[in-house]
């Protein structure tokens, strides 16, 4: 277990894959959905154990508990897949992890299928937002441990893997300290600085985008897409909580802060939701 503020974390098992196998959106049940990976990119699924050591509640899966990125040589970072959830084996939606416990974790990354896997840097946002904890991966499995979802396929075309191999966690900076531009923490005139928690005009990640957040004060915000690859937190609606609206379901015009099953922010527009903002 490696010690950040607020959380601690271990890494089981690494694997690379170029199918997943996850659970429908509104499924609990068996793994019934295959996807396959991006052309040119590889699945990275990474399987943790996380522990709470905060005072709050964490929801991993739909909420922003803890902030995952994953390095690769060269020097790049990346934000987990949406909806986690759908992973087999994860905490469903607001299935709170409660101080002092400790639960499994799954994370899946997509990356370019040159790039090698370094490291797993983690955060609980609360306290270090950008500012992460990094785990060292020494090696690369091909072919995940059972019972373990979300049930990559086996024989993945992954340059660098060793088929077999154990991985192992050890605490290590990353190479380097680029990213691929998604990452947020930046200033600006009216962001946080750097490492500091959620602030209006303050960069997000694209695996935040959609997702709420509170600055310091407790004003509400929304990581919003800005164009290009810059995501940025805006102020949002009070949230009315997960599952409270749907896509393409029916609202009231002037409704605001209803959220998708995964937590997203929707707006109402002609008396219908839609993604945003």
């Amino acid at each position: 277990m490696v010690e950040a503020e607020g959380v601690a974390l271990r890494v089981d098992a690494v694997t690379e894959t170029d199918k997943i196998e996850l659970l429908s959106d509104h499924s609990t049940a068996d793994p019934n959905v295959t996807e396959k990976v991006r052309e040119g990119g590889k699945y990275v699924v990474v399987d943790t154990t996380v522990r709470n050591d905060d005072t709050q509640d964490m929801d991993l899966t739909c909420g922003f508990a803890v902030q995952a990125k994953l390095v690769t040589e060269p020097a790049a970072e990346y934000g987990p897949e949406d909806s986690l959830y759908r992973v087999p084996g994860n905490p469903e939606c607001n299935d709170n992890l409660g101080p002092g416990f400790d639960t499994t974790m799954t994370w899946v990354f997509v990356v370019p299928k040159d790039r090698k896997v370094t490291a797993l840097g983690f955060a609980n946002p609360e306290y270090s937002f950008d500012d992460l904890t990094y785990i060292s991966i020494d090696g690369i499995d091909s072919e995940r441990p059972k019972g373990k979802g979300p049930h990559p396929t086996t024989g993945a075309d992954a340059a660098d893997s060793d088929a077999g191999a154990e991985s192992s966690a050890s605490t290590a900076a990353p190479a380097a300290e680029e990213n691929d531009g998604n990452a947020g923490g930046s200033d600006n005139a009216t962001g946080a600085a750097a490492g500091g928690a959620p602030a209006y005009g303050a960069g997000c990640s694209a695996s935040q985008a959609g997702m709420p957040a509170r600055d310091g004060s407790g004003e509400p915000l929304v990581c919003a897409f800005m164009g290009g690859s810059k995501y940025t937190w805006v102020y949002g609606p009070e949230p009315q909580g997960a599952g409270t609206a749907e896509v393409g379901g029916e609202c009231v015009d002037g409704e605001q802060g209803g959220q998708d099953a995964a937590g997203h922010v929707l707006i109402c527009s002609g008396g219908q939701w839609y993604p945003g903002p």
